[in-house]
């Protein structure tokens, strides 16, 4: 948009609004920090190994509801461009952290694909 206003008037100046300049910030203050990197790296592969299989996410909500989990609640992708995203994903995982470990043992144990089983 900004590259369409700049070919109809050169003279135009770009700014984010500043909703879009905190976001900007956040996501490199989370990109600079090594440990806080790491650990979103981790929700990452958290996110990954059980979603991305249709399998292990119904492992996931069998656990879910084995234990007595009445209102399932998704686990959330990490968004690159929007931090409130990521807030949700993390806190998606601490919901689910009992639940998770489970699933990830059984994965370990039962899986046949050995990277995956190596994964979890």
């Amino acid at each position: 948009v900004a590259a369409r206003f700049q070919e109809e008037e050169p003279r135009a100046l770009y700014t984010h609004c500043h909703a879009h300049l905190l976001d900007l910030a956040v996501m490199r203050f989370c990109d600079e920090v090594r440990q806080l990197r790491g650990c979103l790296s981790t929700v990452n592969q958290l996110y990954n190994v059980i979603s991305a299989s249709a399998s292990r996410f119904s492992i996931f909500e069998a656990i879910c509801k084995q234990n007595g989990d009445s209102k399932m609640k998704r686990l959330v992708s990490l968004s690159r461009t929007r931090w409130t995203v990521r807030h949700r994903a993390i806190n998606a995982i601490l919901e689910k952290l009992p639940e998770i470990c489970d699933t990830l043992e059984v994965v370990a144990n039962e899986s046949s694909n050995s990277k995956v089983a190596a994964t979890a």
